[in-house]
C-alpha cells in the first residue's frame, strides 16, 4: 500500500476501528485481533445486510494488504477522528 494514513477508511470504517480497538491493550492491539473480529462478524452478520457485509468485506480486504509497518503507522492514529454528527452536535466516540 506504501504510504499510508488513515484517510485509506472512510468514516464508516473509522468508527467501526474506533470501537474494535476501544479498551484493547496497545500490545493485544494486532491486526491479526482487527481481523478476527472482523471475520467473526462477517461470519455472524446477516448476509441480506448489504450495508454491513460490504463494511466489513472492505475493512477484511484493507487489513489483509496492510503490512506490519504499515498496520504500526494505522495503530498510532487510533482513535481516528470521525466527523461530528446528529442533533448533539457531539463526535462519536464509538
Amino acid at each position: 500500500m506504501g504510504n499510508i494514513s488513515a484517510d485509506i477508511f472512510d468514516t464508516d470504517e473509522k468508527i467501526y476501528l474506533n470501537h474494535a480497538s476501544k479498551d484493547v491493550l496497545p500490545d493485544k492491539l494486532t491486526r491479526e485481533h482487527i481481523l478476527q473480529g472482523l471475520n467473526f462478524a462477517a461470519k455472524a452478520s446477516n448476509s441480506d445486510d448489504f450495508l454491513i457485509s460490504g463494511l466489513l468485506r472492505g475493512l477484511i480486504d484493507k487489513f489483509s494488504r496492510l503490512e506490519d509497518n504499515e498496520w504500526d503507522k494505522i495503530k498510532t492514529a487510533l482513535p481516528f477522528h470521525v466527523p461530528y454528527g446528529g442533533e448533539d452536535n457531539k463526535p462519536y466516540e464509538g
